[in-house]
């Protein structure tokens, strides 16, 4: 979440090569992590995004 600008995180997700959705639709572009299970999740400004594994 943010009160501020709009950011992304770096997470492990421990999921590799594994596509995220964010379920609340603020952001409609998917997250795909790395070989390693990293990815960078997005969030808009002065919003929530809640992402799910496809």
């Amino acid at each position: 979440m943010s009160d501020g600008d709009a950011g992304t995180k770096w997470m492990d997700a421990r999921r590799p090569n594994s596509p995220f959705h964010d379920i609340t639709g603020h952001v409609p572009e998917p997250v795909v992590t790395n070989q390693d299970g990293w990815g960078e999740f997005r969030c808009n400004g002065g919003s929530v995004s809640v992402w799910i594994q496809d």
